[in-house]
Order: structure tokens, then C-alpha cells, then sequence
């Protein structure tokens, strides 16, 4: 057995890992989420994905297409999936769910760069992370897609979770531009973040990207909420 086996094991009998989904403890095979969770997340279809982006942003042109994993509803595994990577520094978790995605979903494999949807420097000080950019680097580790920080926050904001969707777009425009010394222009841009819910962070953040030359934007959460 190898030394990171054993070492796992013994932290497994004195501080047992538990499931994000249903708290249940986790065997030495699982990671993070136990089999019963990842079997009931309801991961998307690509007829699914399809029909969220046409009800919601095929109008607008800035959002190209959407590739949430799962969707999420209220009182689900998958919102406690969620809260664990977004508030509880679960950043790990964050990674493999994104390695997660990419091993899901393949469509957006042919695009350019990926972008994590940043947080104010303030704000990533509070949180001591940002969920999107683990997010983006275990989809890198899988897909090949480099990862770059296109875009910088500007203004420090209040939470989203509790506006409606005018309060919501209110709340975040014109808090993002393009970060210094990157071009995005010509390039295919592969937006990450963990939650699609109105869409109004992606939207402006695709907003400043096609007006700096982006050809494309595609967003990849791990959730959308339905």
C-alpha cells in the first residue's frame, strides 16, 4: 500500500470523511461524494443544456451556449454539493468536480481558453478562494483547455443569492473589464463558474469579452438551477 494510502486510511478511522451530498461517511474508495449521491444527481442531457440555452440566452447573443453538469433544485444533494465548494473551503471537492465536468461533457473541447468568472480581490480575501478558479483548473486537467484570468472584478459587490433577477443585473454591471495584458480577441472563451441561476454574472462577463473580440462564448457550471 502506497504512503498516501495509508495515511488516507488512518485519517479515515480517527476524522472520517463525510458525503457533501447526504453527510453519510464516505468508504476509502469515495471521494467527497458518496456512490449513492453521484448516481442521483440529475446530470443534464445535451438536450436539456439545449433547451435551457434557448429559453434563456439565445436572444441576448452574448452567451453562445451553456454546459451546466447537473441541475439543481431546491433542497437537494446537489445544492449542499454547491454550498460545501462555494462557503465551506471544500476546494478539493472543487477540483474534482470540475475534472468531474470535463469527463461529462466534451463539447466545448475545441475552444481556446478557459476564464474563471473572478471575485474581487476583497471578496477572494474573505473567502481565501475562488470556487470558479478551482473549478477551471480540474477542467483543464482533463480537457487540455489552459486556463486564463481574462477577466478582473472591479467593484466589490453585494451577494447575489437573495436579488431578483433586474437587482441581480443592477448589482453586477460594469464590475468587470478585461485584465491587463490579455487579449481575448479571435479567441473561443469558455466561461466557469459553479452555479447558473439567472445568468446575469456570465452575461455581463461575456458583455466585456465580445466587445473585446471574443468569437465565442460558452459557459461550463457544475449546476443550474431549475
Amino acid at each position: 500500500m502506497a504512503a498516501g494510502e495509508v495515511l488516507r486510511s488512518f485519517s479515515q478511522l480517527f476524522f472520517p470523511e463525510t458525503c457533501a451530498g447526504c453527510a453519510g461517511k464516505l468508504t476509502s474508495s469515495e471521494n467527497f461524494i458518496c456512490s449513492d449521491c453521484i448516481s442521483s444527481l440529475s446530470i443534464l442531457t445535451p438536450e436539456e443544456r439545449l433547451a435551457e440555452y434557448k429559453g434563456r440566452y439565445e436572444t441576448d447573443k452574448l452567451i453562445d451556449a451553456i454546459y451546466p453538469l447537473f441541475g439543481m433544485m431546491k433542497d437537494s444533494a446537489e445544492i449542499e454539493i454547491i454550498h460545501r465548494v462555494k462557503y465551506r473551503n471544500k476546494q478539493r471537492m472543487a477540483v474534482f468536480l470540475g475534472r468531474r465536468h470535463a469527463e461529462e461533457i466534451i463539447d466545448y473541447y475545441d475552444c481556446d481558453i478557459l476564464t474563471p468568472v473572478p471575485l474581487h480581490k476583497l471578496k477572494k480575501l474573505e473567502r481565501g478562494y475562488n470556487q470558479s478558479e478551482l473549478i477551471s483548473r480540474g477542467i483543464s486537467e482533463v480537457s487540455g483547455i489552459p486556463v486564463v484570468n481574462a477577466l478582473t472584478k472591479t467593484k466589490y459587490t453585494e451577494t447575489q443569492t437573495h436579488k431578483s433577477g433586474f437587482e441581480r443585473r443592477k448589482n453586477i454591471y460594469n464590475t468587470f473589464v478585461l485584465s491587463k495584458g490579455v487579449s481575448v480577441e479571435g479567441k473561443s472563451v469558455v466561461l466557469v463558474d459553479d452555479v447558473l441561476t439567472t445568468g446575469s454574472t456570465v452575461s455581463e462577463c461575456a458583455r466585456v469579452l465580445k466587445e473585446n473580440g471574443a468569437s465565442k462564448v460558452t459557459v461550463a457550471t457544475l449546476a443550474l438551477t431549475l
